[in-house]
């Protein structure tokens, strides 16, 4: 039996598929087995698939649905048939890096309490260096292997779960269509049975990024749907923006403090800074951006602020004059504004 079942729904995407698998069959060591769940596929992709569970027989198990159920009733019947102690739920649109499986497994074997493990990548703000390649940044990471932080909630572009957990909380929920908050839904679950979700800093994996999705009609009409849903469930998701001037290092040590108290939260958090390296922000942390400016420091903030299609739901800012005038302002009524201090 393989220590870990890899879960793949497809549809279409010949070219996505194939690099996604061959990255998998290059960079895992640890046992596996392929469950892929063919979403009634054009013919090209189709015909690759079934080649490819007729040269693995062992090791790919495809399951074909007649008609596109849709990303959830897909994982949700791939992990139906799933038999070893984790599932790791992997979109088609990724590509692995080496040790990857390995290092997730450590961190989940290593830690009872958690129930969930994302690997570090691009989409959680885990970006290679410029001039360095997916496979280059992989390296320079390992020697985080068996450290994670912990994450207000899990992505389901690239997932392991203790398989005891579906037993526990159930499987995606199917409410949520085709998809779009059916991972946080499910990694908030886990979180109020107790289970921590985290992202683990030594493994990495590269994601193209909702190749799927933007191919369905309908999909803006169906993600406001699903927000609207998953809002009346857990309330919304706290906006934090960070509005600091100066950069040294207690301003520094005041954001780390801000960062450590929403990191438990499904919270994203904003800072408005001038530049400076930021890279220990990103590898810490998840739900985080930058905005940087140097000229006209405190007018481009608050024009952000003001402008941003999201607003803030609290606001911490280390100049007084500019803290002030945020707070009289009527237009942010709502929003909670405080002095930057170490929580």
């Amino acid at each position: 039996m393989p220590a870990c079942d890899i879960l793949i729904p497809v549809w279409n995407r010949l070219e996505d598929t194939r690099d996604c698998i061959e990255s998998i069959e290059r960079n895992t060591l640890f046992p596996y087995r392929l469950i892929i769940v063919d979403n009634a596929s054009d013919e090209e992709t189709a015909a690759y698939l079934r080649d490819l569970a007729k040269k693995y027989r062992e090791r790919v198990l495809l399951i074909v649905n007649e008609k596109n159920e849709g990303f959830i009733r897909a994982v949700n019947h791939g992990i139906s048939l799933a038999k070893a102690e984790f599932v790791c739920i992997l979109n088609n649109d990724t590509l692995v890096t080496s040790g990857w499986l390995r290092a997730l497994i450590s961190v989940i074997n290593r830690n009872p309490a958690v129930g969930i493990v994302n690997p570090s990548s691009n989409t959680l703000g885990q970006h290679p260096s410029k001039g360095k390649t997916i496979d280059d940044h992989a390296k320079d990471i390992k020697s985080d292997c068996d450290l994670f932080v912990e994450t207000g909630s899990a992505f389901g572009f690239c997932m392991l779960v203790r398989r005891k957990l579906f037993d526990e909380i159930g499987l995606l929920d199917t409410a949520y269509g085709m998809g779009n908050f059916d991972d946080t839904d499910f990694s908030l679950r886990a979180k109020k049975k107790g289970y921590k979700t985290v992202r683990a800093l030594a493994s990495y994996v590269y994601h193209k990024e909702q190749r799927s999705f933007n191919l369905l009609r309908g999909f803006k009409k169906d993600f406001l749907k699903n927000k609207r849903m998953f809002e009346a469930k857990w309330g919304k998701t706290k906006r934090v923006m960070v509005v600091m001037r100066d950069t040294g290092a207690e301003s520094r040590n005041h954001l780390r403090g801000i960062l450590r108290k929403h990191a438990k939260e499904k919270s994203w958090v904003y800072v408005i800074s001038p530049r400076f390296e930021t890279m220990e922000f990103f590898e810490r942390h998840s739900n985080l951006s930058f905005y940087h400016f140097t000229h006209f420091f405190y007018v481009f903030s608050f024009l952000k602020i003001l402008f941003k299609k999201k607003r803030p739901d609290v606001i911490y800012a280390g100049d007084d004059r500019f803290w002030n005038l945020l707070a009289k302002l009527r237009i942010l009524r709502g929003a909670e504004v405080r002095k930057i201090s170490v929580p």
